[in-house]
């Protein structure tokens, strides 16, 4: 497995939105065309100068940390403005997106629900990084549904992401990236912690 390809399948824990709707195998197709055209439309190229603007945060990051952060809080002091124009802020669906704990990799998701779906059923997928606020909006396939061994009233779901964007997916390595960067240095806190205690 090449360097670019352990990037799409890293898989981290992580809190986001998520938003889904099951579709048939022609509305599947429908809104796959439907995808490709928004990516040209006003609100999906707001949307994309955010994630290009979060990307190149990301690599300011290195080489200078403070100015970095500085226009990602300004970034975010804009999303939350922005946010203000809505019913609900950061939510595009109201009560039909949820934000839980899921798996996620660049490549696909695993998320917990109450309604069973079966292997091969199609998806659209509008998954909000937090605490970002950025969507990742994707067509996927459900590859596997089984109990929650958890909790049995849940189901858990896996899905494959296709036809997704280059610049979503390496919107998507980037969070992810990220997010297991401050796991880390979180463990690495706590361990230290616990042994000034001891």
């Amino acid at each position: 497995m090449d360097h670019d390809e352990r990037r799409r399948f890293f898989r981290i824990d992580d809190v986001v939105a998520v938003h889904y709707e099951v579709m048939m195998d022609d509305e599947a197709v429908e809104q796959q065309k439907s995808l490709r055209q928004e990516r040209l439309g006003p609100r999906d190229r707001i949307m994309d100068s955010e994630k290009e603007l979060q990307l190149l945060i990301d690599k300011l990051r290195t080489q200078n940390p403070e100015f970095a952060r500085a226009i990602e809080l300004l970034n975010i002091k804009f999303s939350i403005l922005k946010d203000e124009s809505r019913d609900r802020p950061g939510d595009l669906y109201g009560s039909n997106q949820i934000i839980q704990e899921v798996s996620i990799s660049a490549c696909g998701l695993s998320f917990g629900y109450e309604t069973r779906i079966a292997a091969g059923r199609k998806m659209f997928l509008d998954t909000t990084l937090l605490p970002t606020d950025l969507h990742v909006r994707t067509m996927s396939e459900v590859v596997d549904c089984s109990v929650d061994p958890a909790d049995p009233d849940r189901y858990q779901k896996r899905v494959e992401f296709y036809d997704l964007d280059d610049q979503e997916e390496e919107l998507l390595v980037q969070h992810l990236v990220k997010r297991q960067g401050k796991l880390i240095g979180q463990q690495r806190l706590e361990a230290e912690l616990k042994r000034g205690i001891d």
